[in-house]
């Protein structure tokens, strides 16, 4: 099974990434909007699955 401190482990990660993307979203500027909008509707839609467990 999976051990308490690698759930632990996975979780920060998980945190981190979101702050990250949360970040890059937050600087990006509007001309990078184009590129940038599957990223964070993707980023949405995960932090929502993220949220249910």
């Amino acid at each position: 099974g999976t051990g308490f401190s690698e759930v632990k482990y996975q979780e920060q990660l998980k945190n981190q990434l979101l702050t990250t993307y949360q970040h890059l979203i937050s600087i990006s500027t509007y001309s990078d909007q184009k590129h940038i909008e599957p990223f964070i509707e993707r980023f949405t839609k995960w932090r929502e699955n993220i949220n249910e467990i």
